[in-house]
């Protein structure tokens, strides 16, 4: 079967790409991260400190065989010691539906468990937020806990799902 996505370490040159998404209200409501809008530049800084970063590795998401921009992906806050780290990812919204996120979350599953050999991928996400739990759940990540009135969207609390998939449970 053809691979469906490419996965390539992000970089300065996708900032244009990024700066597509990054301000879009339907996509900020889901990450902890983003408060207010971000310029050009103060993603640019945070990108070159991404790329230097010894516990972040973050990939852009592009389609294998027409090259279009899908989004990213990337395992965060990775502690050695203990072989854990956080997954992110985000699909921009024309290419939600298409299995792309699927695609992705596989590929970075397998890097951060074959590559990286963590023993423990865990995120967090808004409860209400059932298409990705349901996503996460095909990947048999189960919910570790409830964060209750964690994050604040449009001056309302929200509670945050914290899930999580071990190693030997996915290999």
């Amino acid at each position: 079967m053809k691979q469906l996505i490419k996965l390539v370490p992000v970089s300065l040159t996708h900032l244009y790409y990024i700066m597509n998404w990054i301000n879009d209200p339907n996509v900020r409501q889901n990450f902890t991260a983003f408060t207010g809008t971000t310029t050009e530049d103060e993603e640019k800084a945070f990108l070159e400190k991404l790329v230097l970063s010894k516990t972040d590795r973050v990939f852009s998401v592009f389609d294998e065989m027409s090259k279009v921009y899908i989004g990213q992906v990337g395992i965060n806050q990775i502690y050695a010691p203990a072989k854990v780290g956080r997954l992110s990812i985000i699909i921009v919204n024309d290419q939600q539906g298409k299995g792309y996120g699927k695609a992705a979350l596989a590929a970075i599953i397998n890097y951060a468990f074959r590559e990286l050999k963590l023993n423990k991928l865990w995120l967090v996400f808004l409860e209400e937020n059932n298409r990705a739990r349901e996503l996460y759940k095909k990947f048999a990540f189960k919910k570790e806990g409830l964060l209750e009135d964690e994050y604040i969207v449009n001056g309302k609390f929200h509670n945050m799902e914290r899930m999580r998939l071990f190693a030997r449970e996915y290999l």
